[in-house]
């Protein structure tokens, strides 16, 4: 599955090789989720399952089930994503630290495609498709609150979630007093340094005219003043000067 998302997904072929090994292993993650739950409630005693289930298929089929929700993505298979996208959040035992991408794409489709899907099945009149669409609006935020209560949705996701969570309750037209709050949560404005340099660049000399281009997608190069002098990447003349100002650093 690894080679095929590296060096296949430029050609439907290689997405059509993950489907096949997605197709194939969902039914039997399915119930090795079940023998998984059981031996968690009846089996395991001191904790050990935690550690025992990542020598368990089911750790390696849910992070196959994890990288085929992309590629249904790219084939638009939208309703089937959303599908095992819950799948995978109903679990709890494989996989915890990926929950917040889930509960991501999840509140998305919700939001933007399933209306969209279920609007012809059947056909609806103006207002049905407007009903259609509030409802889903209402499963994202849903979803979104679920991912803030869940204690293994890491906190990096939580901005996402908080501001889908004010764009949602607004477009519900939610009352002022009944929308989330998240103020108190955000991070303060962070403290900005502008550091001056000397870049060097290209001449074209082209007929009568000369020019300065810069090469798209090549990078600059800048004169590191502050210590050798010479040629340099616009990163390592940064460290350089705060290097200059006291500070240790190095470029990777």
């Amino acid at each position: 599955m690894d080679n095929i998302l590296e060096n296949g997904t430029r050609n439907k072929e290689g997405l059509e090789d993950v489907m096949k090994i997605f197709e194939e292993v969902h039914p039997r993650w399915k119930i090795l989720l079940v023998e998984e739950q059981r031996r968690e409630n009846g089996v395991y005693e001191s904790g050990e399952g935690a550690y025992l289930r990542r020598f368990s298929p089911a750790w390696v089929y849910t992070r196959i089930i994890h990288k085929a929700t992309n590629v249904l993505g790219r084939f638009k298979m939208h309703e089937q994503e959303h599908e095992v996208l819950t799948e995978l959040l109903d679990q709890r035992l494989f996989h915890t630290s990926r929950r917040g991408i889930w509960y991501q794409r999840k509140a998305i489709l919700e939001e933007h495609y399933l209306a969209a899907i279920q609007a012809d099945f059947p056909r609806l009149d103006s207002f049905g498709q407007d009903q259609l669409k509030k409802h889903w609006k209402r499963m994202s935020l849903k979803t979104c609150q679920e991912g803030l209560q869940d204690r293994d949705c890491h906190i990096i996701y939580h901005y996402d979630l908080q501001k889908r969570i004010g764009k949602l309750e607004k477009a519900l037209k939610i009352a002022k007093s009944q929308q989330h709050d998240f103020s108190h949560l955000k991070l303060s404005k962070p403290f900005e340094t502008n550091i001056e340099g000397i870049q060097i660049r290209e001449i074209s000399a082209e007929k009568t005219s000369a020019a300065a281009i810069e090469k798209r997608g090549t990078k600059t190069v800048w004169i590191d003043e502050t210590e050798s002098g010479g040629e340099c990447s616009v990163e390592a003349m940064c460290l350089s000067w705060y290097r200059s100002q006291g500070w240790k650093g190095e470029s990777f």
